[in-house]
């Protein structure tokens, strides 16, 4: 009946649009959304016509850190936004996305804006789509709806992976040993670094899209596949020597390392080689000298110089140690400035966070903490964030968490914490654990964030509950008495006819705002998924189906969440902490696409229910969280390989917060000052009870300069252990950090054990005392006996040659032709002690070193050569040679030398010599090539000794020892010499001439 009058009254009209089951089930849904758009993560706001902001949701609030009473009536054009380009540059109001939007009338997607967020003091960057709505009918929008999520930590983690590579870049093209990154299956070049392009003579675009097989890098293409199989059983192959050939056909030897990379999600080789032919040739030579010193030591009991020479090489490798070693440094101080990096975001966060070892011990706290509880690093070291808690709260707290670090899971709870003004503040807390590979908790991370206005709002909510199901109460009452009284029921249904057109409206708002929520839905790049309660999907967004990789949104329906778990104990979890809560927030899973690809996401579930308060099903909104933890894979891998790196040098790090006191330790050096870190805490007083007690002064001056100078400071010092060992530490420190007055507040540092490198250097200086000294008395012994034996030699030739003259017609021809052989003998001999004097006066005759002109030592040489030059006809040619600081009459005997023997060794074709010499960095390379005899290889190594002949008198006059003199002189200037020679097609002698 009532129903009837209803009808009547409102000729029908308004029951055709307004059935009771069409409103109750249309006020459901815009709940439903209402909802939604109050607890979702991202931030959506409503700008009317003018682009004034009508009203915003929570997220919003707190990402642009204003309440919604500031931004009401606020534009996007206001200044106070501060709003930035990502290149810093200014973004106008005119072109905000909002503003667009309601120009154009057109939907704006993934504008980028960095806006200053006045609660925090700072830019927080968001990503912004902007939606205009039209009423029906109706070509101008009416107003318009942003989504935005924050971004910051996103965009820093970004930028902190691009300056990662971008210094991963440098260090590649920048490095002096050659370096490729190639594909994993067939070998191809994806880039090259200058020094690759040097050493194996191919340019960038001859290298770079080529594999190296293509270019005859690998001289058995076979030993690469063998080398790709051993590198993904070990993950890294280390230096080892290999032969590579060249764009010439050179082969060259080189130390090769070769390990996987990955770039963007792919996998690669990055390969390096540094090229130790010269050290091959050196390691020949060297070879060649110990012969040379061993034949010197049986004919003249001389020859202690190729102890010299290896002495030498120790001190090369010690100084290539020192400068790998200091590479390393370099290395550490960019890891650890990496790390500092990352202590700085932590400080700049708004959220509470800490860090506590694999035990639950927190041994750091961000700035904010301290801020806000007004607590010092001392009282909350350890278990100390006790004091905080609420004493109601402290007990469970303490049992969930040891709960929790047993489990080794993450852990999130909501507790109250005591602020320095001494009122509580309510604070979710959520704690993720951080694992090495084989899944064993190395420290724990965790953020409290306030929700005390939260759950200000959850209790206001609740008190409009009750005051709702009040008012319904006293409706029910109402509408009895309706029905006892007509004329009450007249009037109301009078009043229900003149407002009817009030209630059209209020109809067609309520079915504009269900639309407005629905289209946020469909525009949010997180998904949204609907489920009954069996876990059924009744409604999904498009960007639901988008993430999941299905082709449309109604494939998804019908479908289980269920089945999006990649493990079925995630999925329990996730299940049982909603039927425990009724709600679960930022649990990180992997998840499973229609593809049957897998995928890092954070998911937030909860409840929905009818008007009886039943549970109808529960909502989820999943957020795509796979490159974070890309990320956070690379950060873990970048401390992993700072570990490692410092176990390899044996160098351990170290930082000193002046203003606290507080000393934190990498690993490495608790294991250099073998202590352990369960039970040493490192302080200053700890520190100098290791100390030397002689060096305690002189590292304390270098303490007080580095905090009065701030200037970096390499100096080294001992320690002794507990054991009663002494151990030598090299340390460079310098200040991190400054504080507002501009004085150090925080040095950072590294520790080197170079207690063996010492030990190598004092048993280096002993024994280059000792050769030099050797090398003196040898030197002298030689001259002496040279010297001396020629006097006797004249006399002996001299009465030999008498006998010979005298009684030549009285002897037989026998005795004659002994006679012979011992004036032919003691002339040889002359010569020999001769060319031996020559020898050793190299070294011990001081030098005249000058500017040099090597085209008038070649001239000069060539002049003394004039008798056999123009007996054999040979042709000598040159290029234009240089003017070097050298010793004149030396350098002219070199060449002497040289081309004397090109032309005593000649073949039957006429004698041509050619003279070249092209700079190298600091010296210049000279060549000497001849076209005569040649040389097999087995008697390369034997030419520089010392006597050593390849050929018979009778065959070759000489005494053995003119390339000798030829070595000699070259080491003397600190050069080096080598022949390549090949037989019946010539010879070429190459020397090294420094500048300086």
């Amino acid at each position: 009946m009532i129903k009837k009058n209803v009808c009547l009254q409102s000729e029908e009209r308004i029951c055709k649009n307004m059935e009771s089951e069409d409103i109750q089930k249309l006020q459901e849904s815009e709940e439903r959304y209402r909802n939604l758009f109050e607890t979702m993560t991202l931030g959506v706001v409503y700008q009317d016509v003018k682009g004034q902001i009508i009203s915003a949701n929570t997220a919003a609030q707190e990402i642009l850190g204003l309440t919604i009473d500031q931004m009401q009536g606020r534009t996007s054009t206001d200044p106070r936004w501060k709003s930035v380009h990502e290149d810093g540059s200014d973004y106008p109001g005119k072109t905000h996305p909002a503003m667009v939007a309601l120009k154009t009338g057109k939907i704006i997607k993934n504008a980028i804006m960095g806006v200053f967020d006045p609660k925090y003091k700072q830019t927080r960057w968001i990503k912004i789509n902007a939606t205009p709505q039209f009423r029906k009918n109706e070509k101008k929008p009416y107003q318009v709806y942003t989504t935005f999520e924050d971004i910051t930590k996103r965009k820093k983690s970004d930028e902190a992976l691009n300056e990662s590579e971008e210094k991963f870049s440098k260090a590649f093209h920048s490095n002096s040993a050659a370096m490729t990154v190639t594909r994993l299956n067939d070998g191809l070049i994806i880039d090259a670094n200058e020094s690759f392009e040097t050493l194996f003579g191919y340019t960038h675009e001859e290298t770079v899209g080529h594999n190296t097989n293509e270019l005859g890098i690998w001289l058995d293409p076979q030993e690469r596949d063998a080398k790709v199989e051993q590198l993904l059983k070990q993950g890294k192959l280390p230096l080892h020597e290999v032969t590579f050939g060249t764009k010439t056909g050179k082969n060259i030897n080189v130390l090769f390392s070769v390990e996987l990379i990955h770039i963007k999600g792919k996998t690669f080789i990055l390969t390096t080689s540094m090229d130790i032919t010269e050290r091959k040739k050196v390691e020949e030579r060297n070879q060649k000298l110990l012969e040379s010193e061993q034949q010197l030591t049986e004919e003249l009991k001389t020859s202690n110089e190729e102890l010299l020479v290896t002495t030498e090489e120790l001190q090369i490798v010690n100084e290539e140690l020192v400068h790998q070693g200091n590479k390393l440094l370099k290395i550490n101080k960019a890891l650890r400035e990496s790390e500092k990096h990352f202590h700085d975001l932590a400080d700049n966060i708004p959220n509470l966070a800490w860090m506590a070892d694999e035990t639950g011990w927190i041994f750091w706290y961000n700035t904010q903490w301290y801020d806000y509880t007004g607590t010092t690093p001392e009282e909350m070291q350890g278990w100390g964030w006790q004091k905080v808690h609420h004493p109601d709260y402290v007990g469970s707290v303490t049992e969930e968490w040891t709960s929790n670090i047993k489990a080794g899971k993450a852990y999130d709870n909501t507790f109250p914490l005591k602020g320095k003004d001494g009122n509580y503040r309510w604070f979710l807390t959520r704690v993720t654990p951080i694992k090495d590979e084989q899944g064993k908790v190395l420290r724990w991370f965790g953020t409290n964030t306030n929700i005390t206005e939260l759950k200000r709002v959850q209790k206001r909510n609740q008190k409009l509950l009750e005051s709702e199901q009040l008012l319904t109460e006293e409706l029910t009452t109402s509408n009895e008495e309706l029905q006892a009284t007509t004329h009450e029921l007249q009037d109301a249904n009078e009043e229900l006819h003149h407002n009817e057109d009030k209630l059209l409206q209020a109809y067609n708002d309520l079915k504009t705002s269900e639309e407005s929520f629905r289209g946020i839905i469909e525009n949010i790049q997180d998904a949204y998924m609907r489920a009954d309660k069996e876990g059924t999907i009744i409604m999904a967004s498009s960007s639901a189906a988008r993430m999941y990789r299905f082709n449309l949104t109604q494939e998804m329906l019908g479908t289980s969440t269920l089945s999006y778990f990649k493990n079925s104990e995630d999925r329990d979890f996730a299940i049982e902490k909603l039927k425990k809560h009724g709600k679960y927030n930022d649990y990180e899973v992997e998840a499973r696409r229609n593809d049957g690809t897998f995928f890092w996401v954070s998911q937030n579930a909860q409840y929905y229910y009818d008007n009886h308060g039943e549970i109808q099903g529960y909502e989820t909104i999943v957020r795509d969280i796979t490159q974070r933890k890309k990320i956070e894979a690379a950060l873990k891998k970048s401390e992993r390989s700072l570990d490692k790196a410092q176990q390899i040098a044996h160098i351990g790090s170290w930082e000193w917060n002046i203003k606290t006191g507080d000393i934190s330790w990498s690993n490495e050096l608790y294991s250099i000052y073998g202590v352990d870190p369960n039970s040493f805490t490192p302080t200053l007083s700890s520190f100098g009870d290791y100390m030397h007690p002689d060096d305690e002064e002189y590292v304390n001056q270098h303490v007080d300069q580095l905090l009065s100078e701030g200037k970096p400071h390499n100096f080294d010092f001992r320690i002794v252990l507990d054991d009663g060992s002494i151990r030598v530490l090299n340390t460079l420190a310098e200040v991190a950090r400054f504080d507002k007055n501009g004085k150090p507040s925080m040095i950072v540092g590294i520790n080197q054990d170079i207690t063996e490198r010492k030990d190598i250097e004092l048993k280096l200086n002993e024994n280059i005392t000792k050769l030099a000294q050797s090398n003196k008395e040898l030197e002298q012994f030689a001259y002496i006996t040279s010297h001396d034996l020629r006097e006797p030699l004249r006399m002996i030739t001299s009465f030999l040659q008498l006998l010979e003259r005298r009684y030549n017609d009285q002897l037989d021809q026998d005795a004659n032709e002994f006679i012979g052989f011992a004036v032919d003998g003691a002339k040889r001999l002359d010569a020999m002690t001769k060319d031996l004097l020559q020898y050793s006066k190299i070294t011990t005759e001081k030098r005249d070193i000058k500017p040099v002109d090597f085209e008038y030592v070649l001239e000069q040489a060539l002049i003394n050569l004039k008798v056999p030059i123009e007996k054999t006809n040979a042709v000598i040619t040159h290029d234009p040679l240089p003017i070097i600081n050298s010793d004149e009459h030396l350098k002219v005997q070199l060449f002497q030398n040289i081309i004397g023997n090109a032309i005593k060794y000649h073949s039957k074709e006429t004698p041509k010599i050619h003279i070249s010499a092209i700079k190298e960095n600091n010296q210049y390379l000279f060549s000497i090539k001849d076209n005569g005899i040649g040389m097999s290889p087995e008697h390369l190594k034997r030419i520089f000794t010392i006597f050593q002949r390849l050929h018979t008198n009778e065959e070759y006059e000489g005494t053995g020892i003119g390339l000798s003199i030829v070595q000699k002189i070259v080491h003397q200037q600190g050069g080096q010499i080598w022949v390549e020679s090949e037989i019946g097609k010539g010879s070429t002698f190459y020397f090294t001439i420094p500048i300086e």
